[in-house]
């Protein structure tokens, strides 16, 4: 089995769960901090993710790591706002699923009923953040988040516009052998579902992250949010 993508949305299907990854609830604090004034997103995000639970009729919902944006221990508000969103989550499925990201540290001590993990995976697929490496072996995809591709426009004005998109590799069968994977192994990178999260360019820019420096991404193709396909990165 592979993700199935949801048109229109940084969101995916993987078996009975609805997988979304870096939310970065707090980053507003951050903008605020540069003179941006920015409300809590709080309720946006649970507003967002409730639609696609109403859509997709999930039994679990995974969050694919980076729940919150300070790295650091946070604040005590910013503790509020993370527990109010993840019992906001837990109201909506039955299971919630936390795999934590390289902005999760902590996490633990307001995850409450939800499971808090380093990897989760389904239908042979491992869900992992990205930041840190994982055994691979013994499933036949990999779905990862941690890297917020985005791919950048540029007008004949000058004018620029980057939008969000998914990036996807299928692994030769030479190359899956020599790394000891599954034949037809394949990789699917997540965009971001925080609307205010910064992105990289995945037409400039090298996708970050531990587990991706291990593939090369020439090949991999890259979509947008409503399935449309820009070719692979080494042509964008």
């Amino acid at each position: 089995m592979r993700p199935l993508r949801i048109f229109g949305r940084e969101a995916c299907l993987v078996g009975r769960s609805l997988v979304v990854a870096d939310i970065h609830l707090g980053v507003e604090a951050e903008l605020r901090s540069a003179g941006v004034r920015v409300p809590s997103q709080r309720r946006r995000i649970l507003e967002r993710v409730e639609e696609l639970v109403r859509q997709a009729k999930p039994k679990r919902l995974v969050l694919l790591g980076d729940l919150r944006h300070s790295i650091p221990l946070p604040e005590r508000r910013e503790r509020r706002e993370v527990d109010a969103l993840l019992r906001g989550f837990e109201s909506m499925a039955q299971e919630v699923v936390l795999v934590k990201g390289n902005h999760d540290a902590g996490i633990e001590a307001v995850a409450g009923g939800v499971e808090v993990c380093r990897a989760f995976a389904e239908a042979g697929v491992l869900m992992l953040h990205g930041h840190a490496l994982h055994p691979l072996a013994d499933f036949r995809h990999l779905l990862l988040a941690h890297a917020h591709p985005v791919v950048e426009f540029e007008d004949a004005a000058g004018g620029r516009q980057r939008e969000k998109v998914w990036v996807e590799l299928r692994l030769e069968q030479e190359r899956a052998e020599e790394m000891g994977l599954e034949r037809g192994f394949g990789v699917t990178v997540m965009p971001a579902f925080g609307e205010l999260t910064w992105g990289v360019r995945v037409n400039g820019e090298p996708l970050s992250g531990a587990v991706l420096r291990r593939f090369e991404l020439g090949r991999a193709e890259v979509y947008l949010l409503d399935g449309t396909c820009l070719g692979s990165v080494r042509e964008l």
